[in-house]
């Protein structure tokens, strides 16, 4: 019986191809480390150099990944919101006209609603996720490409989610500032139901397109209650209303988002980069400013014999139609505190 192989994994199988041997005799390494049938087709470089500085040297194996993002937006809260309005990079943009029907008579205008435009369009930001391997480990670990696959695809989500959600990031040069930035919220009660109810009612967009956005925990605890039954850790519905969960979302915070009051765009296309050389910053429980992460240590890569892999995006935001954003903030004594 014929094994598939998982093609998800090849840019990673390739970048440590690359990393633990030449381009030219990358292919015949990969044969031997995992096999014919599980090898990845092609094991070469991509056309273009990195697409951002670090301290990671330039001549790590730099490969464009295809699927990468797309197992990103099968978790991330922002390409899951159906009805989204995508825009390019830079596009001149109308943010928040819309169009209108209207019974007409014949040889009438037709009404259309005034449209204001977005002159510069949106910026793109860039997204980067780095984990670190042994080279024993890239030489001999069973299954050590799937942990740096999966490593990076989380990090990767997380990033996108809590810049996405959390009330106090307010945008700087290199993060687009969240949805719920500036929204005045419902104060939670001990009931649910009522919550939800407020919620809705404060909501200026359309609640049939809507989501509702909250924590797995939060979740979780809102499934004791009656409004909740429908509701888990992995989201559901609540009264017909979409529920995804992000563990990135603050746990006494529920969004409740129409998509069509956003724009956003991202690129398909992710670099997936190892090298085994360079110094990385790093931290136990790194935090972001608005240039660079908080470092307390560094690791010499070359030193250390380890290979550093990192996968770099880019990715936009903008919430452009007042109203289109409501939000729930829990506090001592209601259910979500």
């Amino acid at each position: 019986m014929a094994v598939l192989r998982n093609i998800k994994l090849d840019t990673i199988k390739s970048a440590i191809a690359l990393t633990m041997s030449d381009e030219d005799t990358a292919r015949d390494w990969a044969r031997q480390r995992w096999g014919v049938a599980n090898a990845p087709e092609h094991v070469t470089k991509a056309a273009v150099s990195s697409t951002i500085s670090s301290d990671v040297d330039t001549t790590a194996s730099v490969l464009e990944d295809r699927a990468f993002f797309g197992l990103v937006a099968e978790r991330a809260v922002l390409p899951r919101l159906r009805g989204i309005r995508r825009s390019g990079f830079r596009v001149r943009t109308v943010t928040t006209s819309g169009a209108t029907a209207v019974f007409l008579g014949e040889g009438k205008a037709i009404p259309t609603f005034r449209p204001q435009f977005s002159n510069t369009g949106l910026l793109p930001k860039k997204v980067a996720a780095m984990t670190i391997a042994t080279e024993a480990a890239l030489n001999e670990a069973s299954g050590i490409e799937a942990t740096i696959h999966a490593d990076l695809t989380a990090a990767f989500i997380d990033a996108m989610d809590g810049a996405l959600l959390a009330p106090g990031n307010a945008g700087n040069a290199v993060t687009p500032a969240s949805i719920t930035n500036g929204v005045s919220p419902v104060i939670a009660s001990s009931d649910p139901a009522e919550d939800f109810e407020a919620l809705v009612d404060n909501l200026g967009g359309d609640p049939g397109a809507a989501y509702v956005i909250m924590s797995p925990v939060s979740a979780t605890r809102l499934a004791g209650h009656q409004i909740g039954r429908e509701v888990g850790a992995r989201g559901g519905e609540i009264a017909g209303i979409p529920v995804i969960t992000s563990r990135r979302c603050p746990r006494d915070l529920v969004v409740l988002v129409d998509p069509g009051g956003l724009i956003a765009d991202w690129e398909d296309v992710v670099h997936i980069e190892a090298s085994r050389h360079g110094t990385v910053k790093m931290d136990t429980e790194p935090t972001m400013t608005a240039d660079s992460p908080t470092e307390t240590t560094t690791l010499s890569l070359w030193q250390s014999n380890c290979v550093g892999f990192r996968a770099v995006g880019r990715v936009a935001w903008q919430r452009v139609r007042a109203g289109s954003v409501a939000v729930l903030q829990g506090g001592t004594g209601s259910w979500l505190f």
